[in-house]
């Protein structure tokens, strides 16, 4: 009963031990999921170059320059060093408003602490640098991919730039139009850094390049208004030349210009991140199907598994069951097989008494017989001494008594020796009974340890069959998962081909209705090519 006992405790800790296996199996297939759709998020990491608070971002330069990489800044090649497989360069558009984007601030700030910039000393003041990223990071196949990704991390939040840039020319077009003074400037700056882009620049040095360029650019746009607003009023101009006029028409055109590349680059980033971020949407929500479709299996099998283990335990307690009657029947036979033992002891006990009273039987004869011999001298010894028998008389007396004492003596213990006689044989007759029970029960007990092995044979088999079944189950449930893809391919492909029949159909129609005779009627002064064209 113990092991019986054991045995269902250590099936109930199997149980748990598959549940935790499974919850385990469950996380790990979430975890990788999880991994899979942080790999396929478009980030770049770069790392921007450490500006100061008082310096603003250096407008872009041409990448032409000769100090762009110096190959004794990489000491003979130490930052490719190890890391030939994994390297990865990456061309990094430095753009002047990286801060107000959080993915771009988040890894400059705290992503990559140990990369190898390889470039000039003055990379700051650079269009493009080359960033080396060590190990771990490898995956894109060349540059022009982590240019796009790149792109596409820079102009993710595309709308709001574009609140902010319409927000900035509503601002640069409401800038008064006639010569500004420094006095009358700082409202307009004040006015311009309540753009989240350009709030850096306020708390910047104004003594800085680009910020000087953006004040004069400002007073030439001014001067220019004030210009063509006095030719409009027909007021003469004797306060300014006619190169001085020219100049500043130029810059005005060159500023527009810039600006103009500027938008276009933008629209174009725009468009491909927009492009990307699609694509990523739809793959995010196949992926997130298939994951679910996992999920579904998964608790499919869990409920199998969970009813299989259910009646196997029901198939255990019926052989435990099975097994504590026989053991309890084997408890009795071992009981019974005691009380034999104990009856061959007693029986063993009765041979050496038996034994015992045979000697003294032996001795009681050998004292007859002397007492025979004693008897026979003594009647000779009558006859030859009659004359003695007056005094022998007493003694013969004697003897008779002590004859008649030791024969009834010799009676008693000839009848005691009958009685244990059949005792004896009644002894025998029950040890050979018992002896056939013994036999019978040994035979029995033979018969069960078969049957035992026979019932033991049958478990491995239906052990083996169970297995089998399962494996058969399984493939059947992946074959089962495969055809149901496939007849959702073909669903969606007759969804697809529905929708193309219906277009066709609302094309048909249109045309029959067009030949109908619902065309309106043209006028005889149309000439025949714009009838062509309308029909």
């Amino acid at each position: 009963v113990k092991m019986n006992q054991g045995g269902v405790k250590h099936v109930s800790s199997n149980k748990r031990l598959f549940l935790i296996f499974v919850c385990l199996l469950i996380a790990l297939c979430s975890f990788l999921f999880i991994l899979k759709l942080e790999d396929n998020i478009p980030c770049i990491r770069c790392v921007m170059p450490s500006i100061n608070a008082g310096n603003t971002h250096p407008s872009p330069v041409a990448s032409d320059i000769v100090t762009y990489h110096n190959p004794k800044d990489t000491r003979s090649g130490e930052c490719l060093k190890n890391y030939f497989e994994d390297i990865l360069l990456i061309i990094v558009y430095h753009f002047p408003f990286y801060e107000s984007i959080p993915l771009l601030k988040s890894f400059y700030q705290d992503a990559f602490k140990n990369i190898v910039i390889c470039g000039s000393k003055n990379y700051s003041h650079h269009h493009i640098m080359v960033v080396d990223v060590g190990g771990g990071y490898f995956g894109y196949e060349c540059v022009g991919e982590a240019i796009r990704r790149l792109g596409e991390l820079i102009f993710g939040n595309n709308r709001k730039k574009e609140d902010e840039l319409k927000t900035l020319r509503r601002r640069h077009d409401d800038i008064p139009l006639f010569p500004i003074s420094e006095s009358r400037l700082e409202p307009s700056l004040s006015m311009l850094s309540k753009d989240p882009l350009k709030s850096s620049s306020r708390r910047r040095d104004r003594n800085n390049p680009k910020t000087s360029t953006f004040v004069n650019s400002v007073l030439d746009e001014s001067t220019i208004e004030s210009l063509i607003d006095k030719m409009k009023s027909g007021m003469e101009i004797k306060d300014a030349k006619a190169s001085e006029i020219m100049d500043v028409y130029e810059a005005k055109l060159t500023s527009l210009q810039t600006k103009e590349s500027h938008l276009q680059d933008l629209l174009e980033a725009k468009t491909l991140a927009l492009a990307q971020s699609d694509r990523m949407i739809s793959q995010y929500r196949c992926r997130r199907a298939q994951s679910e479709a996992e999920c579904t299996k998964l608790r499919h099998m869990l409920q199998e598994t969970e009813k299989r283990c259910e009646a196997q335990n029901e198939q255990i307690h019926g052989f435990a069951e099975s097994e504590t009657a026989s053991c309890q029947q084997i408890e009795k036979l071992k009981i019974q097989i005691k009380n034999l033992q104990m009856t061959a002891r007693e029986h063993e006990q009765l041979k050496i008494a038996s034994a015992e009273q045979t000697t003294r039987l032996e001795t009681l004869k050998e004292a007859l017989t002397a007492a025979q011999k004693e008897h026979e001298s003594q009647s000779e010894l009558n006859e030859m001494l009659r004359r003695h028998k007056d005094n022998l008389k007493n003694q013969h007396d004697c003897a008779i008594r002590q004859l008649h004492q030791l024969e009834e003596e010799r009676k008693k213990i000839m009848q005691q020796l009958q009685q244990k006689d059949l005792k004896i044989n009644e002894y025998s007759e029950t040890l050979r009974a018992q002896a056939e029970d013994l036999q019978n029960k040994e035979n029995e007990i033979s018969q069960l340890g078969k049957s035992f092995t026979l019932t033991k044979a049958e478990l491995d088999k239906k052990e083996q069959a169970r297995k089998e079944l399962a494996h058969k189950v399984g493939s059947l449930e992946l074959v089962c998962g495969q055809r149901e893809k496939v007849v959702k391919e073909r669903e969606l492909q007759l969804k697809d081909l529905q929708e193309h029949l219906d277009k066709y159909a609302q094309m048909s129609a249109m045309i029959h209705s067009l030949t109908g005779g619902t065309v309106p009627i043209v006028n005889n002064e149309e000439k025949p090519g714009t009838i062509s064209k309308k029909k």
